[in-house]
């Protein structure tokens, strides 16, 4: 299947961060995935199957992410996790973008599921 739909830079914000100070504060984060989908059928019918409800989709990440965590890589997997799941994707991949430095733009991490 070469067939993908993202979700590119959705803002939130969440407490994140190794020490109970940093969690202190809510950050903004970027969001962005992408998953395979085959929009044939949508396309067809003109009516979107549930794996691509990306509206749908967006309500439930900003919801998971209003749970505290100690770090990017967590929230990312279980942002994985959620569309493997609940949204039936094939598969994920999932960009966390945080402002974690103050001589960059953001650190950035991607990982992919199958």
């Amino acid at each position: 299947m070469s067939d993908c739909l993202s979700i590119e830079d959705l803002e939130f914000t969440t407490c994140i961060g190794v020490t109970d100070e940093e969690r202190k504060v809510p950050q903004q984060l970027l969001l962005s995935i992408q998953w395979e989908t085959d929009a044939r059928s949508t396309a067809k019918e003109d009516k979107p199957v549930e794996h691509q409800d990306y509206e749908r989709i967006a309500v439930a990440l900003r919801a998971l992410a209003r749970t505290p965590r100690h770090t990017i890589e967590r929230l990312a997997q279980d942002v994985a996790n959620l569309l493997l799941t609940d949204f039936k994707v094939p598969s994920v991949s999932v960009s966390v973008k945080k402002k974690a430095l103050p001589d960059a733009k953001s650190v950035v991490l991607t990982l992919t599921r199958p």
